[in-house]
């Protein structure tokens, strides 16, 4: 008959398995996105504008028509 003591560490063991598993999962699987990235994009990026910092665009507009 398995003790209570035999449980528990079977218990154990099972657990830190599972845990282990699942971070090898995880990690496995960011690897593969982090080389491969996303293949199903679900929209297509076709230009990329850089736009200013809104803050500074609103000083030069306020700063232009007070020299005016």
């Amino acid at each position: 008959m398995i003790t209570q003591e035999k449980k528990q560490t079977i218990k154990l063991i099972v657990a830190i398995i599972l845990l282990v598993f699942t971070l090898a999962f995880v990690g496995i699987a960011m690897i593969i996105y982090e080389v491969e990235g996303e293949t199903s994009m679900p929209f297509e990026l076709t230009k990329i504008v850089a736009i200013r910092n809104s803050r500074r665009s609103r000083r030069r507009r306020k700063s232009k028509r007070m020299e005016l």
